[in-house]
């Protein structure tokens, strides 16, 4: 029998999360004797963390804006018939919309990456994404957060979803060669040590939060060399501030792991209803750098408070500023910290960990005995096909 065909469509590549997690998962599932994973883009755009295999349309334009582009639908529904899909996996609302419409009878996973809080407090957009879900297969959720929201605000049955969390590569993401823990390089380097905030200079991920931090830590005394990767809508408002405070801001990066491996601390900023489980602190978890976050979702499940970096509950100023200074100033700490990070993020948050469960997810949907869709699942064509 020839292997199922899952495709993963995400809007367009980038380096965001969503994106690198996508491109990983089809890397580490190349190889697979039972399943065949292809990464779909629905625009084009520079490749990046994704680089895609299939391209459904151009560049984004006004129809897409609008909140729909009907090309970039009926390309992606040419697409799942050519390529004869098994399984279409919407990484995002946005996906799910265009899989929805474009898939047929193929079943369609809606992967949700994160909270979408105030989106779905908008009566209009609830009822919408509500629609979508009821015709999707299964729900998958990137933390136990994101699955209660798509069972009591979505509605969708508790039966048909399943937590898959977020992953990366350790081989891509891994302290100096021969380094004992965390950050080696930043102790042997000219200079002092390196805080780092590696996320989308947007409302949600609050960078004008991680100036507060640092305009504390400038006050307290604490030598340290603050960095920002990455661009967004809040460049400009937080530029000015950034430069007055020493902060380097280097803009989308292709080469965060080698920064991460340079890096005393990550500090994460986000607000706690935008995350589903932050990618970045399994990068520096895995990298053996600690972690000082607010208490977004899903940050908790990958910092474990006090063990591998802190957790702040109340996004209080003070208190990031107070941890991070802690670790900044104690590099036996640090360290010890980083290696219990790296551990605890290989054992659960490893790209072949979240293959071998998306491995099945994709199994489960197709399991004939199960009728888990708006439609019968055991009817599906391509799931007759002989080689």
């Amino acid at each position: 029998m020839s292997r199922l065909t899952v495709l993963h469509v995400v809007p367009q590549d980038s380096w965001r999360g969503a994106q690198v997690y996508a491109g990983r998962l089809r890397d580490t599932l190349a190889r697979d004797d039972t399943q065949r994973h292809v990464a779909v883009a629905l625009f084009d755009a520079p490749a990046a963390g994704l680089r895609p295999d299939l391209v459904a349309s151009g560049r984004p334009g006004v129809a897409r804006r609008l909140g729909l582009d009907p090309v970039a639908a009926q390309r992606l529904h040419t697409l799942v018939r050519h390529e004869r899909a098994d399984v279409v996996v919407a990484h995002g609302g946005e996906s799910m919309k265009y899989a929805v419409l474009a898939s047929g009878r193929v079943p369609v996973v809606y992967y949700k990456i994160g909270l979408s809080t105030a989106e779905l407090a908008r009566p209009w957009r609830r009822r919408l994404y509500r629609a979508l879900a009821r015709r999707t297969a299964m729900g998958v959720a990137v933390s136990t957060a994101v699955r209660d929201q798509m069972r009591d605000v979505l509605g969708m049955p508790a039966d048909r979803l399943r937590v898959v969390p977020n992953a990366r590569d350790p081989e891509t993401y891994h302290p100096d060669a021969g380094a004992a823990g965390a950050d080696s390089v930043a102790e042997d380097a000219a200079g002092p040590p390196r805080v780092l905030f590696v996320g989308q200079l947007e409302p949600g991920k609050r960078p004008e939060l991680f100036l507060d931090v640092v305009a504390r830590l400038r006050h307290d005394g604490v030598e340290f060399t603050p960095v920002i990767i990455g661009d967004g809508e809040l460049r400009s408002v937080v530029g000015p501030r950034a430069e007055q405070l020493g902060v380097s801001m280097l803009g989308v990066r292709d080469d965060v792991p080698d920064w991460l491996r340079d890096a005393a601390v990550l500090v994460m900023t986000s607000a706690a209803d935008t995350e589903g489980m932050p990618g970045v602190c399994i990068e520096a978890g895995l990298t053996g750098v600690p972690v000082v976050t607010t208490s977004s979702a899903g940050a908790a499940d990958v910092v474990v408070d006090g063990v591998t970096g802190h957790v702040v509950a109340d996004d209080s100023v003070t208190e990031l500023a107070a941890r991070t200074a802690n670790l900044l100033r104690d590099p036996d700490l640090r360290r010890i910290m980083g290696v219990r990070a790296r551990a605890h993020c290989i054992d659960t948050y490893s790209i072949a960990a979240g293959a071998a469960q998306w491995r099945q997810v994709a199994a489960d949907v197709l399991e004939p005995a199960r009728q888990v869709g708006p439609t019968s699942l055991t009817t599906h064509p391509s799931t007759q096909r002989t080689p």
